[in-house]
């Protein structure tokens, strides 16, 4: 906000006095400027089932308008990927499938500014099956039977098997 002042003296006694008058107007300047984001672009990493909230604060007048990608898409709302400001997004219960690359885009007028980060998830280790090719109950020594082990996770998993 700026202020115009202005004053004078009444030493001829103009106006009926000898006071000093002081006159003054508000003006206010608002300056143009492009989009600058200056929320931090580290990646993330969190484990499957963990709330993860990315930030993307910026500045410039106008206001810039923010939007989402995910690997260079729009990114999906669901009931588990919100917007929960306007810019900030949540992402609830990451999933493995949430990974990716995602880019928040700050833009007005006057230019663009993009921020990436990478999301990593990281899966638990967890056996999902164990069985046998057959479930008779009962085997010979020459039978030839199959065991399968289904096992998840983000690292690898070396199996075994013990009797």
């Amino acid at each position: 906000m700026y202020q115009c002042v202005g004053q004078y003296d009444d030493e001829d006694n103009a106006l009926g006095s000898n006071d000093k008058f002081v006159i003054q107007a508000n003006a206010k300047l608002s300056v143009r400027s492009a989009p600058k984001i200056t929320a931090s672009g580290e990646d993330l990493h969190h484990a499957a089932g963990e709330t993860v909230r990315m930030r993307c604060t910026s500045a410039g007048y106008p206001y810039p308008y923010v939007t989402w990608k995910k690997n260079g898409s729009p990114l999906v709302y669901s009931d588990r990927v919100k917007l929960s400001d306007v810019q900030s997004i949540v992402i609830e219960r990451v999933d493995p499938l949430d990974y990716g690359r995602y880019s928040c885009e700050a833009k007005n007028d006057l230019g663009t500014d993009k921020l990436d980060r990478m999301l990593n998830v990281v899966a638990k280790a967890q056996i999902n099956s164990a069985h046998a090719s057959e479930t008779r109950g009962y085997y010979l020594k020459r039978d030839e039977i199959r065991l399968t082990c289904i096992a998840a996770g983000s690292k690898r998993l070396f199996i075994t098997w013990k009797k």
